[in-house]
């Protein structure tokens, strides 16, 4: 499954897509683009769920502090800071994540944060500071992607896997000009005015 989640995302996006990926940690998120954000989203709920089974462990401490750190970043970002800014905000922000990182933990839990998430992925927690329109999470497209769900359940799913595949490729293209402001109905519309052109040459 990995291998063919890979393969897929490098056909969507070829081998040097130049936008940023925000993403989880499945390791198929990575070689592809220039840019990569790692989802603190999934980060913070991993370090929740460790909480709430071992609260006496210093795994609280870890998500506590992960915690206070996205949060000021958050922050940052709401005031769509200016280049410079930025540059000065992702130094400090990295010393207090390499701090968070090299702090003597003991238990388990933390450790396999630290070591599985926080290092494996280093230099792609930070990524949205210097980069303007990048987001800490991916919590927006998730949401996206859950929308469609209902539609396509009111469609009676698919019968095919050329149909899945039309489907998937017509709600990126929809959703895609709802982001940019442009009406999906008419964008639809020139896209098919498009094809037909190009099938007639």
């Amino acid at each position: 499954m990995s291998s063919f989640r890979g393969s897929l995302q490098i056909k969507i996006f070829g081998t040097e897509f130049e936008g940023t990926i925000i993403s989880d940690c499945l390791a198929v998120y990575r070689g592809f683009a220039k840019h990569f954000q790692k989802c603190w989203a999934h980060l913070l709920r991993k370090t929740h769920h460790l909480t709430e089974q071992y609260p006496r462990r210093d795994i609280v401490k870890l998500h506590r502090w992960l915690t206070n750190l996205f949060n000021e970043m958050s922050n940052f970002l709401e005031e769509d800071p200016p280049p410079d800014q930025r540059e000065m905000k992702y130094k400090s922000f990295n010393r207090k994540l390499k701090k968070i990182m090299n702090y003597p933990w003991r238990s388990d839990e933390a450790k396999g944060i630290i070591k599985n998430w926080l290092r494996k992925y280093d230099g792609d927690w930070l990524t949205a500071i210097l980069i303007p329109g990048a987001k800490l999470t991916n919590n927006d497209t998730e949401r996206k992607i859950r929308k469609v769900i209902p539609t396509r359940k009111l469609l009676g799913c698919h019968r095919t896997k050329e149909g899945a595949k039309y489907f998937a490729i017509t709600e990126s293209l929809r959703q895609t000009w709802k982001l940019r402001g442009l009406s999906p109905y008419q964008e639809m519309i020139n896209k098919f005015r498009e094809i037909n052109a190009a099938s007639d040459l």
